[in-house]
């Protein structure tokens, strides 16, 4: 969200409270899914991993009950990036599996991107630097074709940290 990219984790908080309210109010179980989702990402950005977990888990769960991948896919992303912040290096390797094995074909194109971005800086994190290199050329081959300066920038600098890490 625009307000987590700004820095601003209450105004995020508080924008999401509502929104999960009017989600559970009127049954939209895809927008609760979306809501929470993105609830996991704001605590993973203000340093709460387990309530970003917790909110993962829930959002997990609405993905998996409606069979929707995209939801499915984000909560499982917030869920290698809590892991590999907790130097977790089997529980990454494990979760990076489950959502390849995801049809991925069906998520928006910034998401695959996206995806090859937070999976490179997981790597980083638990000490892969080539598995996080290969992360950022795979991106990198999306991003730029595509038209994506800032995830391309991004990547590119993901690709020289990791250059960086192998020495």
């Amino acid at each position: 969200s625009i307000e987590r990219h700004m820095g601003r984790l209450e105004r995020a908080e508080s924008r999401r409270s509502e929104a999960l309210a009017i989600a559970l109010d009127r049954k939209l179980r895809t927008q609760e899914g979306y809501v929470l989702a993105a609830r996991a990402l704001d605590r993973l950005a203000a340093g709460s991993l387990d309530e970003a977990d917790a909110a993962a888990a829930a959002a997990l769960a609405i993905g998996r009950e409606l069979a929707h991948v995209r939801i499915t896919f984000q909560a499982h992303c917030v869920q290698v990036r809590t892991a590999a912040l907790r130097g977790e290096r089997r529980a990454v390797a494990r979760l990076i599996r489950t959502v390849t094995r995801l049809n991925l074909r069906v998520l928006r194109f910034h998401d695959r991107i996206q995806m090859h971005l937070d999976f490179g800086e997981c790597y980083l994190q638990i000490g892969r630097p080539a598995e996080a290199a290969r992360e950022a050329r795979a991106g990198l081959g999306m991003a730029l074709p595509g038209g994506y300066c800032e995830q391309g920038w991004q990547l590119h600098l993901l690709h020289a940290e990791a250059l960086e890490g192998q020495g």
